[in-house]
C-alpha cells in the first residue's frame, strides 16, 4: 500500500449487510482491555495514500491519536460516517508535505475530543515556492473539544510561502473556535468556514484574511482578523437563546430531537448549502423548517391587523409567528405578528402596515418558518426602504433580497447590506424608492415561498404531529408541515410481510415533488430498501404498499414517511397502516 493510486475502502459493516451481523464496529488502542493501558495510534497512517474509511467507531486512550497523519505526508484519505474520539493528544492530527496537496475529507464524523487538546490539528508546512492550497475538507460533521481551538490549522517552519485550505462546511463546532494560528497561514490560499453552527469563542485567525468567512455561520462568540460575512450572525445580532435541542425532551416523556438538532423552527435558515439534500444522518435537507399552526378566512380588517371572530386565541399566543394571507384581497402578504387578541392579530410595530389591507374576503394561515416579509414603503432613496412602522432588530435582512413587486422601481431586485430597526440599506436601485413601492424581502436566489436549510451539521426530523381534522379512518393521524419526515418502527416476523400506510397532501404541499413512503434496508434480517412515491392529486388519499418481502428473522423494520413540500406551510398527511 506504499504507492497507492486508487482507493481502498475500509468499511465496519454496521448494519449487517456483508455478514448479517450488525453491530458497531470498535477501533482502538486499547490492546488488551479497556482497564490496560492504552499502546500508539489508532490509526498511524505512515504515508499510505488513497484510504477511505466508512461506518467505524475510532477510540483513543490517554495517549496515541485516533488517526495520526503526521508522521509522514498521507494524501487523498476519507474518513465517512465515522466516531472519532480521543483523551490523548488529540483525535485527529494531519502534517502536509509542503506545496502538496493533503486531499482530506471529513464528512458526516463525529469528532471529540474531552482533553484539553484540540479536535483536529492541521499543520502547515512551509517552504520555498508558491503557496499551496492543502485542501482538508470538514463537511456535514461535529467537532467537539474543550480545548480553547476545536478545529485548527497551524503551521511548521518559517519560510516565506506557506500552506492553507483548512475547509469547513455545514459543520457544528462546539466548545473552541475555527481558528489558525500565527502569521504563516496562506492569504491566497485561505482556510474558509460556511453554514457552520459554533458553540465556543467564535472564529479565530492568527493573521487578517487567514480565514474566510464564506456566510451562512451562526456564533455566539466574535471574529477575530476575520470579515464576517452579511449573512454570518454573532450574539449581537438577533441570536436566539436555544439554537439546538439537547435531547432533553425524555425529561418530560416527550420523543427527544436529535443531539445537537436544531429546533423547531429553526429561526435563522440563511444557508448557502445550495444543491446539497442530505446531512449528518444522510436524510433530506431541508427538513422540519417550519411549523404550521392556524388557518382561517378572515372577518375586517385594518392597516395593522387582521380580525376573524371565529377564532379564540389566548393573548399573545402567536407572538413572533409569521401570518400569511393566502386568498382573497392582500393576497401573498406575509408578516411578523406583534401581538394578538382572542380574535385578533396585530402586525403594526414589527413589521409595519399591511400593502394592501385585509377584508373579509382574506384567508390566511400563521406558522412558524423561514424568516421573510412582505413591506410597503413609508419612504426611501436610490439605496434605502424604509417602513417608519416597522421594528425589525439590527441587520435582521442582512444578506438577504429585497425584490420590489409595485409601485416605484417595480421589477427590480438588491441585496440588502445591512438594516436598521426602520431602514433596509441596499446597492442602488435605477431610481428612488418612494411611499408606492411595495417589496419582498426573501433569501437571494430563491423566493417569498423558499425552503431554506439550517446551518451546522443537522436538520431536525421526525416532526410529525397529531392530525384530528384531515383523517382517512377513525379520528386521528398524523400532520407533518413543511418539507419533513417521519420514522416509524414495525416488528415484523420471518414470515411474508406486506406493509402499507395511506398518504395525502394539501395545495399548499404542491406537485413537483410529490410525498413518499420508504422502507428502510435492515440487513441483519435481510430486509431491502424500497421507496414509494405518491402519483394522485393534492387532497386526495392514495394507498402506497410495499413488495412483500421475508424477513430471515423476527426483528424490526423502519418505514419513513416523507413530506416534500414546495412551501414552508404545505401539509403532508398520513393514516391507516397495513401490516399483512
Amino acid at each position: 500500500m506504499t504507492s497507492a493510486t486508487v482507493e481502498t475502502q475500509i468499511i465496519g459493516d454496521v448494519d449487517g449487510l456483508q455478514t448479517g451481523d450488525a453491530g458497531e464496529i470498535i477501533w482502538t488502542n486499547f490492546t488488551n482491555g479497556w482497564n490496560d493501558t492504552p499502546s500508539g495510534d489508532v490509526l498511524n497512517l505512515a504515508g499510505r495514500d488513497f484510504l477511505t474509511f466508512k461506518n467505524l467507531t475510532l477510540v483513543a486512550g490517554a495517549a496515541g491519536n485516533c488517526v495520526d497523519g503526521s508522521t509522514t505526508h498521507s494524501s487523498d484519505i476519507k474518513f465517512d460516517n465515522c466516531i472519532m474520539y480521543g483523551f490523548g493528544a488529540g483525535p485527529v492530527v494531519v502534517t502536509a508535505a509542503f506545496a502538496t496537496a493533503l486531499n482530506w475529507t471529513i464528512q458526516r464524523c463525529f469528532i471529540v475530543s474531552p482533553s484539553n487538546v484540540v479536535a483536529m490539528l492541521v499543520s502547515l508546512t512551509t517552504g520555498s515556492g508558491a503557496d499551496y492550497d492543502a485542501n482538508v475538507q470538514v463537511i456535514d460533521s461535529v467537532i467537539w473539544s474543550s480545548s480553547t481551538n476545536t478545529l485548527s490549522a497551524t503551521n511548521s517552519g518559517t519560510s516565506t510561502n506557506e500552506g492553507g485550505g483548512l475547509d469547513a462546511l455545514r459543520c457544528t463546532i462546539i466548545g473552541g473556535a475555527f481558528s489558525t494560528s500565527g502569521t504563516r497561514i496562506s492569504l491566497t490560499n485561505p482556510c474558509t468556514i460556511q453554514d457552520c453552527l459554533l458553540f465556543g469563542v467564535g472564529i479565530s485567525a492568527g493573521e487578517a484574511g487567514a480565514i474566510t468567512d464564506l456566510g451562512g455561520n451562526v456564533t455566539p462568540g466574535a471574529l477575530t482578523n476575520t470579515t464576517q460575512h452579511a449573512t454570518t450572525k454573532t450574539a449581537t445580532e438577533d441570536f436566539p437563546a436555544q439554537l439546538v435541542s439537547f435531547a432533553h425532551e425524555w425529561m418530560w416523556g416527550m420523543q427527544p430531537r436529535r443531539f445537537l438538532a436544531p429546533m423547531l423552527p429553526d429561526v435563522l435558515n440563511r444557508g448557502h448549502i445550495g444543491t446539497n439534500a442530505t446531512d449528518m444522518e444522510n436524510r433530506a435537507r431541508p427538513e422540519g423548517i417550519s411549523r404550521w399552526i392556524d388557518s382561517g378566512t378572515a372577518t375586517s380588517g385594518a392597516a395593522t391587523t387582521i380580525t376573524d371572530t371565529n377564532k379564540s386565541w389566548k393573548t399573545d399566543e402567536h407572538k413572533g409567528r409569521l401570518v400569511r394571507t393566502t386568498g382573497g384581497t392582500g393576497s401573498g402578504q406575509v408578516k411578523h405578528i406583534s401581538s394578538n387578541t382572542a380574535t385578533a392579530l396585530t402586525i403594526g410595530g414589527l413589521s409595519g402596515d399591511w400593502a394592501t389591507t385585509p377584508d373579509n374576503t382574506t384567508t390566511y394561515i400563521i406558522y412558524e418558518g423561514p424568516p421573510c416579509e412582505t413591506d410597503k414603503a413609508t419612504s426611501g432613496s436610490t439605496t434605502t426602504f424604509v417602513v417608519s412602522g416597522a421594528a425589525w432588530s439590527v441587520n435582521k435582512w442582512a444578506g438577504y433580497d429585497l425584490k420590489i413587486t409595485a409601485g416605484a422601481q417595480s421589477g427590480t431586485t438588491r441585496t440588502i447590506s445591512s438594516n436598521t430597526s426602520t431602514t433596509l440599506t441596499t446597492a442602488a436601485f435605477p431610481g428612488a424608492i418612494d411611499n408606492t413601492s411595495v417589496g419582498e424581502i426573501f433569501w437571494p436566489g430563491t423566493s417569498l415561498t423558499a425552503t431554506q436549510r439550517s446551518p451546522g451539521a443537522l436538520e431536525l426530523h421526525d416532526t410529525a404531529a397529531k392530525e384530528t381534522t384531515t383523517t382517512d379512518a377513525g379520528s386521528v393521524g398524523i400532520v407533518i408541515s413543511g418539507p419533513g419526515s417521519h420514522e416509524f418502527l414495525i416488528p415484523v416476523d420471518a414470515a411474508s410481510t406486506t406493509i402499507s400506510v395511506k398518504m395525502r397532501y394539501d395545495s399548499n404541499h404542491g406537485t413537483t415533488n410529490k410525498p413518499q413512503a420508504i422502507l428502510l434496508a435492515n440487513g441483519e434480517i435481510g430486509v431491502t430498501t424500497e421507496t414509494k412515491t405518491m402519483t394522485s392529486a393534492a387532497d386526495t388519499w392514495e394507498t402506497l404498499t410495499f413488495a412483500a418481502q421475508t424477513p430471515t428473522a423476527k426483528g424490526v423494520v423502519t418505514v419513513r414517511l416523507v413530506s416534500r413540500s414546495d412551501a414552508p406551510y404545505g401539509k403532508c398527511y398520513a393514516d391507516t397502516w397495513s401490516v399483512t
